[in-house]
């Protein structure tokens, strides 16, 4: 294979791989093409394809036709590109503009067409070669920088509308923008070199098949933009609902008003970034709750902020069935929200009060079964204190038990219960006669056996008291404590 043939074979690999490129951006984009982008990637394998051809032709006729064609793809292309541009910002050219540019282009076309019989795009033209790669030779006519025009007024407008956006815009991506930017300098910066230089051969071709190598994962993403743009025209109707979009790697990709009032720190956060990590609530709730996720069962949070309450639901963003990033739902709850918080707030106050009235309750229970132990109590002559001291001696029991480990478990009620219970233990002895309770010497044995007694009538009198207090755990154990403290 010779240098010449080499060469050859380079500018036809090169219109290959653009034709590649453009079969994939339609495979990925299946259903979903931008008219723009299509367009795009059209015209530049046109212009890849002409000049191919251009390097095989044998005479100036053919040479010329194929020029012809590229001169159309890179026209139509590099208007394309700015339409393109001009769709990433959101920034929308006016119709007749749009159609002015057209216009415009569709002209210089027609000038060149007619160069033959008129000269006013060339004077003249003829086959060359540069090793054997066939060139075209022209002399410009009058009208030539018409194109230059053309070429100069889309590429500057690109460029000035990328760099406008990138300035003033939070919902537009910075790379993207970037990338095009320096994709138009590759285009430009490759089409100059042959005019000022002593290169022969055009470098469109490495200059189309690199940039839209590029385009391919950068329009991919865009179209993620696109895609809720989409949405956004939609929520934006209702002022109850909203979303929140996120690539893969939780990368911020767009929102709706609504999100951005439940979690004002997205109305700084430009697309294509991450959200900063000072956003609290995004980051203990909102990725928590995508993390948490399963991935195929749908699933609920309920996201408060302020006064702003809203139920939160994911699924995937999908492109071919490929899971390209996170679509989070909002509907607004803030109204259901309100009230359950009403209700809580308000079982929370009555629950108080109730608890503060059972308390006032039991210390009355407490103050009355204190009382009646007192007055028994008052009626023996022999137990002074006997209530005080049965009570402290309960208390210093059970805190020397608790260091066993056979009786640890015991629980605080049981062991409350215990202490609040040990006063009423004599009760009975309201059934005893004075002559008998307040005898000073020894029992005889009838006397006993009556004294005896006061156990039986104290768990009688005990249950009576106590029938009406709805705690059955004190009740049994004030009863049991009454009947079986073991007198002799």
């Amino acid at each position: 294979m010779n240098t010449v043939t080499l060469l050859q074979w380079v500018y036809v690999i090169t219109f290959f791989i653009t034709l590649l490129e453009s079969v994939l951006y339609i495979e990925m984009n299946r259903g979903k093409v931008s008219k723009n982008q299509l367009l795009l990637f059209i015209f530049s394998t046109i212009a890849c394809l002409s000049y191919t051809m251009l390097v095989f032709t044998e005479t100036a006729k053919e040479c010329y036709i194929c020029y012809l064609f590229y001169f159309i793809g890179i026209a139509f292309s590099v208007l394309s590109m700015l339409f393109v541009i001009s769709d990433l910002c959101g920034i929308k050219i006016p119709r007749l503009l749009q159609k002015i540019g057209f216009i415009f282009a569709f002209i210089c076309v027609v000038l060149l067409c007619i160069t033959d019989s008129t000269e006013l795009w060339f004077k003249s033209y003829s086959l060359d070669h540069f090793y054997s790669l066939s060139i075209i030779e022209t002399e410009f006519g009058k009208l030539h920088f018409l194109y230059y025009i053309f070429i100069g007024i889309c590429v500057l407008t690109a460029i000035g509308l990328a760099i406008y956006s990138i300035i003033k815009s939070k919902r537009v991506s910075k790379f993207a923008l970037f990338s095009f930017i320096c994709i138009l300098i590759i285009m430009i910066t490759s089409y100059l070199i042959p005019k000022f230089t002593s290169l022969k051969v055009e470098l469109m071709n490495f200059a189309y098949t690199l940039s839209l190598g590029i385009l391919l994962p950068i329009l991919r993403r865009a179209n993620m933009s696109d895609m809720s743009a989409s949405l956004l025209n939609v929520f934006e109707r209702r002022e109850d609902y909203g979303y929140i979009t996120f690539d893969l790697k939780k990368r911020f990709m767009g929102c709706s008003k609504y999100a951005e009032k439940l979690f004002p720190s997205l109305k700084n956060v430009a697309v294509d970034s991450f959200v900063p990590t000072t956003d609290a609530l995004i980051y203990e709730k909102l990725f928590p709750f995508i993390d948490n996720w399963d991935g195929i069962n749908r699933s609920e949070q309920i996201i408060e902020n302020d006064d702003i309450a809203a139920i939160c639901s994911i699924q995937y963003l999908k492109q071919h069935k490929n899971n390209i990033g996170y679509f989070i739902e909002l509907k607004d709850n803030t109204i259901q929200q309100n009230y359950l918080n009403f209700m809580k707030s308000y079982n929370n106050e009555l629950s108080h009060t109730v608890e503060n009235q059972t308390e006032k309750l039991l210390l009355m229970q407490e103050s009355i079964i204190t009382g009646m132990s007192s007055m028994v109590e008052s009626r023996d002559n022999s137990t002074g204190g006997h209530i005080l001291r049965t009570s402290d001696c309960i208390k210093i029991f059970i805190k020397k038990i608790q260091k066993s480990n056979k009786y640890s478990n015991l629980s605080p009620m049981l062991i409350e219960n215990i202490i609040k219970a040990a006063p009423m233990h004599d009760l009975g002895k309201i059934a005893v006669k004075d002559e008998i309770l307040r005898k000073p010497g020894k029992f005889t044995p009838e006397e006993y056996e009556e004294m005896k007694k006061h156990s039986t009538e104290g768990a009688k009198i005990v249950a009576k008291v106590l029938e009406n207090i709805d705690d059955t755990l004190f009740i049994t154990i004030a009863v049991n404590m009454a009947h079986y403290h073991h007198e002799r």
